[in-house]
């Protein structure tokens, strides 16, 4: 008993290590956007398939182009992409892989969201 308690300890301390490291920002979560010594830049994690609408922007205002789309979902890290028209019915479930471009009458972006 005294063996597995000693390592119940361990376990714990080596946890509590980690967590100590993410309330830091030793994870890249949160923290400033600079660059440390080790040249892995701080700043919020966006993981592949998590969409990031920021970095899709630039769009608005361009025709919603079958281009304009391929290279969209690959500068947002987006999985998937729908195009929503004004007027249009579309669901309401929230996916964080999925870009939307919200288009006008005449097919410009007018907004990008994830959703």
């Amino acid at each position: 008993m005294r063996i597995g308690s000693g390592l119940f300890i361990s376990t714990i301390f080596a946890l509590g290590l980690q967590l100590t490291g993410c309330a830091e920002g030793g994870l890249g979560m949160g923290g400033s956007s600079s660059t440390p010594q080790s040249g892995v830049p701080n700043g919020p994690l966006i993981l592949s398939g998590t969409c990031n609408a920021p970095a899709g922007s630039y769009a608005i205002g361009k025709p919603a182009t079958q281009a304009l789309q391929s290279e969209l979902i690959t500068k947002t890290l987006a999985k998937t992409l729908r195009v929503v028209r004004p007027g249009e019915a579309n669901t309401q479930e929230f996916s964080s892989q999925r870009l939307n471009l919200e288009v006008d009458g005449t097919g410009h972006i007018t907004a990008v969201r994830c959703g």
